[in-house]
């Protein structure tokens, strides 16, 4: 038989209570664990579980369909998980950015939004009713559209950006700008390089930018800030001269100087971008941030764009964030300055 001390018992029970403890502790960890929202790594490890829409607020076919759907076959691959696009276009984007607002923020929808997402604000204040800087959180820039700035070599005898400002000081309000309505991209461009060179030009609507183009090309409207893809064919056919990109310099046309380097503060592009609804998880943010960047740069996704008159333009959260508000600065600027009323 074994004789056991009282100074054994003691410690024996002593060790005993602290296993009981540590049991009842991991117990209550488990149980309030299991109350608690899941944290952000836990979110991120378990992001995405169901299948991925990305809305737009155009329709099929068009250059953001395209690029979407590009972008969606390359995050399908790469986050195991379906990746579908939904087309809401109508009431000038409004509709999609509507419906995107309406969903829960748990990383299942996202927006593939257009410039319109800020400059809607400014244009029709009484429908777009959202907030931009607010309701939606970027996450990247996806594509930049140069825009290239084209007169008719025959009725505007000038070789360059100088001496188009010098021919518009000289003959004010003579040079008709071809736009595809007012408030259009192109239009504000228009009015953009009007106000910083101090000079009058006429802009004339049309029903779309082909016709827009073909009656520059015909010679009855002197000058069109166009898209790459319309006008490259009349570049380079020696029936447009082109004189500017209205953005950064593009290797689509890599000879054509940049409007801002005659004129500064002139930075008119459409852009494409992706965002949340506001309040999506961090972490499900910052991977989506990473995967398009990665995707953004391959090869065959840059030569698909570029075909479509699209440079990529991977960045971040924050540089996308700036260039957002820079762009609704400037362009409210230009309403200001110009007068320009959106009926």
């Amino acid at each position: 038989m074994f004789k056991t001390s009282r100074n054994s018992l003691s410690v024996l029970g002593a060790a005993l209570r602290r296993r009981a403890l540590a049991v009842m502790s991991a117990a209550v960890v488990a149980g309030v664990s299991a109350l608690v929202p899941m944290s952000a790594a836990q979110a991120q490890a378990a992001w995405p579980s169901k299948p991925i829409t990305l809305i737009i607020p155009f329709g099929v076919g068009g250059a953001t369909d395209m690029l979407t759907r590009t972008v969606a076959d390359k995050l399908q691959q790469r986050l195991g998980q379906p990746v579908q696009v939904d087309s809401k276009p109508g009431a000038n984007t409004l509709i999609a950015a509507k419906y995107v607002l309406a969903q829960p923020a748990d990383g299942t929808v996202f927006y593939v939004a257009a410039t319109s997402l800020a400059q809607g604000k400014l244009l029709f204040p009484k429908e777009f009713t959202y907030d931009p800087f607010k309701d939606f959180t970027p996450i990247s820039m996806m594509a930049i559209s140069p825009l290239i700035l084209v007169v008719n070599p025959t009725k505007v005898p000038v070789h360059n950006m100088a001496e188009l400002i010098a021919y518009a000081k000289a003959n004010p309000n003579k040079i008709s700008v071809a736009t595809t309505g007012v408030g259009a991209t192109d239009h504000l461009a228009g009015e953009l390089i009007a106000a910083k060179t101090g000079t009058k030009m006429t802009f004339v609507p049309y029903k779309g930018g082909a016709a827009a183009v073909q009656d520059v090309v015909a010679g009855n409207a002197d000058m069109r800030i166009d898209s790459i893809p319309t006008s490259k064919p009349f570049i380079e056919a020696g029936k447009l001269r082109a004189l500017g990109i209205t953005g950064s310099r593009t290797a689509m046309m890599p000879t054509v100087p940049a409007v801002f380097d005659t004129v500064p503060g002139v930075n008119a592009e459409g852009f494409f971008m992706l965002v949340a609804k506001a309040g999506m998880p961090q972490p499900i943010l910052d991977r989506m941030n990473r995967e398009l960047n990665e995707i953004l740069k391959m090869p065959d996704v840059v030569a698909r764009l570029q075909g479509m008159g699209l440079d990529p333009k991977p960045g971040t959260a924050q540089e996308l964030a700036k260039t957002i508000k820079d762009d609704y600065d400037m362009w409210a600027e230009v309403l200001r300055t110009s007068g320009i009323k959106i009926e």
